[in-house]
C-alpha cells in the first residue's frame, strides 16, 4: 500500500502546484486530498473483510467509521481543507484501531488453514520422496493376478506433486511470519505508544496493519492451493457435478478447497462470499 500512496501523493501534488486552492496554503490542500484518497481507498478494501468477516462489532464500528468519512469528505468537497484535514485524522485513528483487530484476526485464521494442511503435506514429503522406497515400485512389472498395489491409483500423483507441496508449505510459513513480524514491528509499536500523534503516524500505522493482511492473505492461498493439491483427482467430478469447464472453477464451486475454508479463498480474490453462496445455490436448484 505504501508504494501506491506515493504514487497518489505525488500526482495530489502536481495538480496543488498546477492549480492551488485559492486563500489556502498548499500543503493543506494537498495532505486533504492525500487523506480523502487514502481513506476511501482503506474503506473500500475494507468493506471486503467486513462483508466476509465481520463480526455485528465491527460491522457497527465500520459504519460509524463510514459516517466520519462522510463528514469529512463534506467538508473536504466543500475545499474547508483545514476542517476536513481535522475530521479525516479522526477517520483515520479509528481505522487503525479496526484495522488492529482485524490484522490480529488474518493471523490467527492464516495459521489455522496452514496447520490444516502441515500433518498430510509432511506424510506426503516423506512417503513419496525420492528414497522413500515406494518410489521403486514404479518400475517394477506388475502381476495384475498376483501382484500387490503398493501405491493406491488416486495417490501416483504425489510423486511428482511432493515438491510443490513442500514449497507451498515452506512459502506459506514463511509468508505467516513475516505478516507476524510486520503485526510485531517494534517501531509499530512506538509510533502506537506516541501520546501525540501526527496524520502520517497514522498513515504508518494503518499502512503497518494493511501490510499484515496482504501477506496473510498470500499466505492462507498457498494451504488452500495444497488442499487442492491434495484432492486434485476430484476436478473431473467437481466440473461434471456443477457443469463447469475448468476456466470456470471458482472457489465457491471447487469442493477440492474444504468448505470452512472457501470463504477464505473468496476473500484472497475480493468477492464477497454471501454473493458467491447465492451463484452456488442458483447453480444446484
Amino acid at each position: 500500500m505504501r508504494g501506491k500512496i506515493l504514487i497518489i501523493f505525488c500526482i495530489i501534488l502536481f495538480q496543488a502546484v498546477v492549480h492551488p486552492a485559492p486563500g489556502f496554503a498548499v500543503s493543506t490542500a494537498v495532505k486533504t486530498q492525500f487523506d480523502y484518497m487514502f481513506t476511501l481507498d482503506v474503506l473500500r478494501n475494507l468493506r471486503i473483510f467486513i462483508e466476509n468477516f465481520g463480526t455485528e462489532e465491527q460491522k457497527t464500528k465500520y459504519e460509524e467509521i463510514k459516517k466520519l468519512f462522510n463528514d469529512a469528505s463534506e467538508s473536504y468537497y466543500a475545499q474547508s481543507f483545514s476542517v476536513s484535514h481535522q475530521k479525516y485524522f479522526g477517520v483515520k485513528e479509528r481505522l487503525s484501531e479496526l484495522l488492529e483487530i482485524i490484522a490480529g484476526a488474518y493471523l490467527k485464521r492464516t495459521r489455522e488453514i496452514l496447520d490444516s494442511t502441515s500433518k498430510n503435506s509432511f506424510d506426503i514429503i516423506l512417503k513419496y520422496g525420492k528414497n522413500s522406497g515406494l518410489k521403486k515400485y514404479l518400475s517394477m512389472p506388475y502381476d495384475p493376478i498376483e501382484g500387490i498395489k503398493p501405491i493406491k491409483e488416486d495417490e501416483y500423483h504425489f510423486f511428482y506433486d511432493k515438491e510443490a507441496i513442500e514449497t507451498y508449505l515452506r512459502s506459506g510459513y514463511k509468508r505467516l511470519e513475516l505478516a507476524k513480524s510486520v503485526f510485531e514491528d517494534p517501531e509499530l509499536k512506538i509510533v502506537k505508544e506516541k501520546k501525540n500523534k501526527t496524520s502520517s503516524n497514522l498513515d504508518f500505522i494503518i499502512d503497518r496493519y494493511w501490510k499484515t493482511i496482504s501477506n496473510c492473505r498470500v499466505a492462507k492461498q498457498y494451504g488452500i492451493e495444497i488442499h487442492k493439491i491434495l484432492k486434485i483427482n476430484m476436478i473431473g467430478e467437481i466440473l461434471r457435478k456443477y457443469n463447469l469447464t475448468s476456466q470456470a472453477l471458482s472457489p465457491i464451486f471447487d469442493d477440492r478447497i474444504p468448505e470452512e475454508y472457501k470463504i477464505d479463498a473468496n476473500d484472497n480474490l475480493r468477492l464477497i462470499h454471501s454473493i458467491e453462496k447465492e451463484r452456488l445455490t442458483k447453480k444446484t436448484k
